[in-house]
């Protein structure tokens, strides 16, 4: 990891150099030459740190200097960014401009007085820069001296990095398990031999990366056994043992609600209600505990339920299933693949679109290689992925490795995983160990890990290629090498999960720079020697009360801070929080207070005015709100405003935004202070609209016009809006917006003038239900006049000129798509042509539909995929062979209509 931080912070001082020589924004003289020796002394460490980086699993002293290493790099580069920050501030707003905008009305004489300050404040900047500059250098030489000590090999193998495009890469390689899971099955459906009444406990026995968990999650979604069961319940217990924990995920995946008296005797009584009878499938993943007390009320509790319920337990120690109540019979042990479906696993994925000769050529090679993988599918899986793309050479490299030689970790299984990490170029690395952020068998929502990548500064921007097309090819490199797994998608949003020994792997990595605190062990995290050294940190409570005793003095470097309150939320703990990290982390790049959208509670009131001195932060999501005065039943009470006047001054925000509640907001001038143009970083911005006053929806159209965002965002979603149908003055200056989602804008009777946006490729309608006919207005195209120069009709007759994809869900009310007569008439020309690049259209549940435009039923449309579902009357029209419309669809390749697929691959 301190590889690609160095290569990092190389890469932000050539480019700060770069710009501040173009700025003439130099630091005081005499720092020019320690800025070339912190330049000198950073590539001198780099050219030796493979080695080193290799060496800190078995050399504990080389370790350490990595981690001061690391310490002092995480300085240089809050540092550099400060600086950075400074000269983008010239940028946007040269000193002469900004004395000029604050006392625009003022005397000339005052003008001159502020000027002259803003140059005196820009000289202490440089000059405080300076000197932190010369105090790490001299930290970094002494790091860069010790580096003699341990003959380090300055030898640097070139590795090239192909872009991987494929999406999550396909994991049926567990075809292996087939046998073993049918056997956990069995076990599972067939019926108590005994009539004890004791609830029957199967317990998977096995190593570390064997395979348990996978096993498991097979015989769990196993159809039969899904229909089997009327509850299926997945925890994982992991270590230390949380009784309580435990059973309010079980009460709560049984439906039940948690009680209003808090105890553990009050869950495990409303368990036993809500199972009662209930035939229940409870798999216990992970489990170490070897003390059987720790059961008794939790079997205890599930005494009552159907005879046929089942606990299916994974674990490492047979002592473990033996404890919590597993008879000999009932214990399932999980020996080693053999070698034939190791085999089998690995040319699964390492042989993945190789020709025969390849393979052939590779297979003496490949077949040591999986020798040394001992029969672990992790191990198998993890070396599969990695030599997807590599020459021979390459393999023999694998197969030659000393890394085979460490013996002190999980089992074999952290040595591939080495060979794995070690082949990443820096950014990939950074990614990786990053990840150690979460806690274990925590669903990692991927699109959120990408913006938190791209806060940290790992994902830079290639030619053409966004940040998070970008962060996107590095997650899915990440999983074809096993580093992700368990994948599952909700509500169109993926979540995917790490593997405990690769966690335990990314924990290793990252040393004592990530912490994660549940909030009942609250005060002994404080004690924490290497508390000053955190850097990222995730914060966890889920009881109410919690309270913020942190002394916030000693997390002056934290760049990441994370909140999860998925079970209640507390607005005053959460206030406390900005605050106290507004006043003292002033390295905050990444800050997440976000819990459960759908309520106010918990919402914080008002972001402080100083937010803006967190000049690091690039990801931020915080739910704010306007606290009501009060409310009872269905009666509106008047409501104070929700300031969003610290908004504006978070101007280094990047990636995406969404702003909650916005129906508090009293007027235009209140939304004028976000300043939202002014955030140039963003890519998305979300506006939720729900919940508007009866005044917000009067003044729905100033508020949406005053909430303009910057000319190059790229994606705009807006929901709930009540108003008439608007389409804001600044929507045709975001020239570059690709993407765009309007929903829940229920009182529309017309669509908006969408095919103005010259670059939209992705538009979705959701449940707009007024509408009705969607006509010429769609285009928003104005008809032209013929005395026009024909060069000048034909620029103006295309719409929607780059849309790829379109999509309309729930326009239940929905009955004519058409355009009128669009070649023109009388005095006037219309579009002649209109979506040209349109690829995929979706239709979904607009029942009374009757017909799709010409436009779309031609030959020369290059539509590749039609869907259809939901729609009767589309459905009888487009029957294949037989419907009205059907020879005006044939020739798409791709036909699924009500989820069936009536054509496939032209087929």
């Amino acid at each position: 990891m301190a590889e690609s931080l160095i290569s990092l912070v190389l890469e932000q001082l050539a480019s700060i150099t770069i710009k501040q020589a173009a700025q003439a924004f130099k630091l005081v003289s005499e720092v020019d030459e320690e800025v070339e020796n912190l330049t000198r002394n950073l590539q001198a460490i780099q050219a030796v740190l493979e080695d080193a980086e290799e060496r800190q699993v078995k050399d504990k002293a080389v370790k350490q200097w990595l981690d001061k290493l690391r310490d002092v790099s995480f300085d240089i580069d809050d540092v550099l960014d400060e600086w950075n920050t400074a000269i983008l501030k010239r940028e946007i707003e040269p000193p002469e401009e900004a004395a000029v905008t604050e006392v625009s009305l003022l005397k000339k004489v005052r003008s001159s007085i502020l000027s002259s300050c803003f140059c005196v404040r820009q000289v202490v900047l440089r000059h405080e820069t300076a000197l932190k500059i010369e105090e790490l250098n001299k930290k970094l030489a002494v790091i860069a001296n010790e580096r003699s000590r341990y003959n380090f090999k300055t030898e640097r193998e070139s590795r090239e990095q192909r872009n991987i495009t494929t999406s999550v890469i396909d994991d049926s390689g567990m075809f292996v398990r087939e046998e073993d899971k049918n056997t956990i099955k069995d076990m599972l459906l067939c019926e108590s031999s005994e009539e004890t009444g004791a609830l029957r406990i199967i317990s998977v026995v096995g190593m570390g990366g064997i395979g348990k968990t996978t096993l498991s999650r097979l015989a769990f979604n196993d159809p039969e056994v899904e229909s089997h069961f009327e509850k299926r319940i997945w925890v994982c217990v992991s270590d230390p043992f949380e009784e309580q924990k435990i059973a309010v995920e079980i009460l709560e995946s049984l439906g039940g609600r948690k009680p209003d008296l808090a105890g553990k005797d009050n869950i495990m009584r409303e368990i036993s209600k809500c199972a009662f009878r209930k035939k229940i499938l409870l798999v216990l993943d992970d489990v170490w505990t070897e003390d059987s007390s720790n059961w008794e009320q939790l079997k205890g509790s599930l005494k009552n339920s159907s005879p046929e319920s089942r606990i299916l337990v994974t674990t490492r120690k047979e002592m473990v299933g033996k404890a919590i109540g597993s008879r000999s019979s009932d214990m399932f042990l999980l020996g080693k693949l053999s070698e034939d479906k190791c085999w089998s696993l690995f040319c699964h994925l390492a042989f993945f679109e190789r020709t025969r000769e390849e393979c052939e050529n590779l297979e003496g090679i490949g077949r040591k290689i999986v020798e040394r993988c001992n029969g672990l599918p992790l191990a198998v899986k993890t070396l599969g992925g990695l030599l997807r793309f590599k020459t021979r050479d390459q393999w023999r490299s694998i197969l030659d490795s000393k890394l085979w030689e460490i013996e002190e970790v999980e089992n074999g299984v952290f040595p591939p995983l080495l060979l794995s990490y070690y082949d990443l170029p820096p950014a990939l690395k950074q990614c990786f160990s990053y990840c150690a952020i979460f806690p274990k068998d925590c669903n990692i929502h991927k699109d959120q890990l990408i913006k938190l990548w791209i806060a940290q500064g790992f994902v830079k921007q290639r030619g053409n290629k966004g940040m998070e097309m970008i962060g996107e090819e590095y997650f899915n490199t990440l999983t074809m090498r096993s580093f992700f797994q368990d994948f599952e998608t909700f509500s169109g949003e993926i979540y995917c999960k790490m593997h405990d020994i690769v966690h335990d792997f990314a924990q290793f990595l990252a040393g004592e720079e990530h912490l994660l605190i549940e909030f009942d062990d609250v005060r002994n995290a404080w004690k924490n020697p290497f508390l000053q050294t955190i850097r990222h940190s995730m914060l966890m409570f889920d009881r109410e009360g919690a309270t913020f005793p942190i002394p916030m003095d000693n997390w002056k470097k934290l760049r990441t801070l994370l909140i999860n309150s998925t079970k209640f939320s507390d607005a005053t703990f959460k206030e406390n929080v900005v605050n106290s990290v507004v006043d003292h982390v002033m390295c905050l790049r990444a800050l997440d207070l976000n819990d459960n959208p759908h309520t106010s509670h918990g919402k914080i009131r008002m972001l402080p005015d100083k937010i803006g001195k967190l000049i690091h932060l690039r990801n931020g999501e915080i739910n704010t709100f306007a606290e009501t005065k009060g409310v009872c039943g269905d009666t509106e009470m008047e409501s104070p405003t929700c300031s969003l006047q610290g908004l504006g001054k978070l101007t280094h925000l990047q990636g995406d935004l969404t702003i909650k509640g916005l129906g508090k907001v009293a007027d235009s001038i209140e939304a004028k202070e976000a300043r939202l143009s002014a955030l140039t970083g963003l890519s998305k911005l979300t506006l939720p609209c729900y919940s508007m006053q009866p005044k917000g929806k009067e003044n729905e159209v100033f508020l949406l016009e005053a909430l303009e965002p910057p000319p190059n965002l790229e994606t705009l979603d807006i929901s709930g809006l009540n108003g008439p149908t608007l389409f804001p003055n600044w929507m045709m200056s975001l020239t570059m917006l690709k993407s765009v989602t309007l929903s829940r804008c229920e009182k529309w009777e017309s669509l908006p003038p969408m095919g103005k946006l010259p670059s939209l490729e992705y538009l979705a309608m959701y449940w707009m239900n007024d509408v009705k006919k969607v006509g010429e207005e769609f285009l928003g195209m104005e008809r032209v006049d013929l005395g026009q120069t024909s060069s000048s009709v034909t620029k103006n007759n295309i719409a929607f000129p780059n849309l790829k994809r379109l999509e309309f869900y729930y326009l239940t009310n929905w009955e004519e798509w058409e355009y009128g007569k669009l070649g023109g008439g009388g005095d006037t020309c219309c579009i002649t042509i209109i979506m040209p690049r349109l690829q995929y259209l979706k239709i979904v549940d607009s029942y009374k539909l009757k017909a799709l435009p010409d436009h779309l039923l031609q030959n020369s449309v290059t539509i590749q995929e039609l869907e259809i579902n939901g729609c009767n009357i589309l459905q009888k029209r487009f029957e294949k062979g037989s419907g009205e419309d059907w020879p005006c669809i044939s020739h798409i390749p791709a036909i699924k209509i009500n989820r069936i697929n009536v054509k496939m691959d032209g087929h």
